[in-house]
């Protein structure tokens, strides 16, 4: 069921304490550990053996839902950028100060790491709930007339 994941000879950065920890059962009416939004039951129960990947250490991110892939990255972003220390209020300074050579490093890591190259965007897909209104996979870059 998960012949996808590794066993990481080196930590993953923090998942999310409230969902992915060492416990020995997740139950049923919990969130998900996808990161669905949804309660475990109605979500991963029966088809992700979710209890393994946590207690063994697999790699979790080829079973994170296109939410829960989005919340890491976001995650990522706001450590590399080092949100939590600048304060409630933020003005463009503040933005241009965070976004230092290693900052722009870290992000970029953080999305090849999340959503890499070789992903299949069809099976991540699948497992969305029918509300998905929408998910950008195109080039961000200037296009020339």
């Amino acid at each position: 069921m998960f012949a996808d994941a590794i066993k990481l000879s080196t930590p993953l950065p923090p998942y999310n304490e409230n969902t992915m920890s060492r416990r020995s059962k997740l139950k049923r009416n919990e969130a998900c550990p996808c990161l669905s939004g949804e309660k475990f039951k109605n979500c991963c129960s029966g088809k992700i053996d979710w209890e393994t990947i946590i207690q063994k250490g697999f790699d979790y991110r080829p079973f994170l839902s296109v939410r829960g892939r989005n919340l890491q990255f976001v995650n990522r972003i706001a450590e590399a950028l080092q949100f939590g220390t600048l304060g409630k209020a933020r003005n463009l300074k503040d933005y241009k100060a965070a976004f230092t050579a290693d900052a722009v490093r870290k992000t970029h890591e953080g999305l090849m790491e999340l959503w890499p190259p070789n992903i299949d965007i069809g099976a991540a897909l699948k497992r969305q709930p029918n509300d998905v209104s929408g998910l950008y996979i195109g080039d961000y870059g200037l296009s020339s007339p």
